[in-house]
């Protein structure tokens, strides 16, 4: 095996002069060029942050309101729960619609918890309905929307004089579609309150 050895040819300003630096100079150069390369780390870092709550206080303001959801199916759940809190909704879900009336009953004032209560209509043990009735029994003042796959808002809404036809999202839900049936309900229930 053999060895070569490395020298770098620095050209000076004058015609036909070259130095040559031994390796130890070399590893020099190269520490001195990465030491300067992290000390802007920190500055870049900062600015990088900077630009970034810069952008966050530009986006809109998002809500913050708590919403109870309550639906038997766990993947339906877990969509609603990634939707809302993607929107800055703080979210308490329930598969057992029996677990989330226990819930609701141990609140001090449940109203002002939630600000929205959204239930699917066909679960096992307490269905959607039985459960609005006694959540409405608890807490009049609570916002109630219904989601399901049922085409039944026009039925329900001439039965239930609280319930009105956009209480109602239609499953499967779209994203933007939900989320704005969300914040108008919302929006309603804030200016209403006031």
């Amino acid at each position: 095996m053999r060895h070569h050895s490395c020298a770098v040819y620095l050209l000076s300003g004058k015609r036909n002069h070259t130095s040559r630096i031994g390796s130890s100079a070399l590893n020099n150069l190269f520490v001195s060029e990465i030491t300067s390369k992290i000390r802007d780390v920190p500055i870049k870092q900062q600015q990088s942050s900077q630009l970034l709550q810069s952008a966050q206080e530009q986006q809109p303001q998002k809500y913050s309101a708590n919403i109870l959801v309550v639906d038997d199916e766990p993947d339906t759940l877990f969509t609603y729960e990634s939707f809302l809190s993607d929107e800055g909704y703080n979210v308490e879900s329930f598969s057992d619609p029996q677990e989330a009336l226990k819930h609701f009953v141990h609140l001090p004032d449940p109203s002002s918890h939630y600000k929205l209560a959204l239930l699917d209509i066909r679960m096992p043990k307490l269905n959607g309905l039985q459960l609005f009735h006694k959540m409405k029994a608890l807490s009049p003042k609570i916002k109630i929307m219904f989601c399901s796959a049922l085409d039944i808002a026009q039925e329900v809404a001439s039965v239930l004089p609280d319930i009105e036809h956009e209480h109602f999202i239609r499953k499967p839900v779209e994203r933007e579609h939900f989320i704005n049936m969300i914040n108008s309900a919302l929006d309603k229930r804030y200016h209403s309150s006031r």
